[in-house]
């Protein structure tokens, strides 16, 4: 499976995610796959999902792909709050108007489950000035 198939899968479950309202929760773990965009929709065959040794998806997607909050993710990567880094980036940070969008990014540190973080994971989320995250 191409990285771009394997995005477009991961792209998939969190709209999905997303769409469902968080109804799926407790529910059994299923995980799609669309290998364009506006493309049909389905599950990832059991292959599919053994094939797949992307971080993020061993330790989010494959049996949590309900996970929807920063929060919920960043546990799910890195349990251990002291092996987190975070960076805000924004070419115009000092300006005080409000409302602005902003970029984190969440960089791992440490292993987890048998999967090395440094260097092999982040995550970047958008926000305003006006509120950060749930991440804290």
């Amino acid at each position: 499976m191409t990285t771009k198939r394997m995005w477009a899968a991961a792209a998939a479950v969190l709209a999905c995610s997303t769409l469902s309202g968080g109804n799926a929760l407790g529910q059994a773990a299923q995980v799609f796959f669309q290998a364009v965009d506006d493309g049909d929709i389905r599950p990832l065959t059991p292959e599919e999902r053994q094939g797949l040794q992307d971080p993020f998806f061993q330790l989010v997607l494959k049996n949590n792909p309900a996970a929807v909050k920063l929060s919920d993710i960043e546990g799910l990567l890195q349990p251990d709050a002291t092996q987190r880094r975070t960076f805000v980036l924004d070419e115009e940070i000092r300006d005080p108007v409000l409302g602005q969008s902003r970029r984190m990014v969440l960089a791992f540190d440490g292993t987890n489950g048998g999967i090395k973080l440094d260097n092999n994971v982040t995550v970047s989320a958008f926000f305003d000035s006006d509120a950060i995250p749930d991440a804290w």
